[in-house]
């Protein structure tokens, strides 16, 4: 557990392969943990997603995909009424049908994806933006990435954001430590969830034409 965490605090990238050997081998000792399954899914999904930190990104990192998913598969067969492993799982379900090119697994995860939303959408919502960010910014999945990431907002406040002036500051005054909507705001686990939220929100914005609300976002 402490070198999972010091390995995901500290941003240490190049540490992922070592952390994966001791996290895959506490699995192997104990196959029936929900929390180790997730744990290695989550390394691979790291490796996986910052991969442009590579000097050279092999073919053979679209395996961590399929193990992810492996992993996430069984954490929530462990864990089934765990709604964040379940928006994992839709989300690498999602990635691998598009590496392949295998609709069927695709659409799957994209309705998995709709369960988990609706099991903890101040969780999920982000989740599911997050996962189609990377796609072409004028499809229908980019657009419908992007309007749940407005709807994670408006779960997080509680109210329907002003989409014109997305200014989140009226709203500081609800961070919360307790209950779904902790998620909405920095942890111990996630101590810049907030920062990264906006940042991606921003992103997207841009890449969808959007600069002035985006600065919003980055302000935000």
């Amino acid at each position: 557990d402490g070198l999972f965490w010091q390995t995901l605090h500290s941003g240490a990238y190049e540490k992922i392969p070592d952390a994966l050997v001791a996290m895959t081998a506490a699995y192997l000792e104990d196959p029936n943990d929900a929390v180790t399954a997730a744990r290695v899914g989550w390394l691979h999904i790291w490796r996986l997603a910052e991969r442009a930190r590579l000097a050279f990104v092999p073919p053979g990192i679209t395996d961590d995909a399929v193990l992810a998913r492996k992993y996430f598969e069984e954490a929530v067969r462990l864990h089934p009424s765990e709604a964040r492993y379940r928006g994992f799982y839709a989300s690498l379900l999602m990635t691998e049908g598009t590496i392949h090119k295998d609709e069927k697994l695709r659409r799957q995860g994209y309705y998995t994806m709709r369960d988990a939303v609706a099991a903890w959408p101040e969780f999920n919502y982000f989740t599911a933006g997050y996962s189609f960010s990377a796609q072409p910014h004028d499809s229908e999945r980019f657009r419908e990435g992007l309007e749940y990431q407005w709807l994670n907002l408006d779960v997080c406040a509680g109210a329907k954001v002003d989409r014109a002036r997305p200014d989140f500051a009226q709203f500081m005054r609800l961070e919360t430590k307790e209950g779904p909507k902790r998620v909405c705001w920095n942890s111990a686990i996630a101590p810049h969830n907030f920062e990264g939220f906006f940042l991606n929100f921003g992103d997207m914005l841009v890449k969808a034409g959007d600069p002035d609300r985006a600065v919003t976002m980055y302000r935000n």
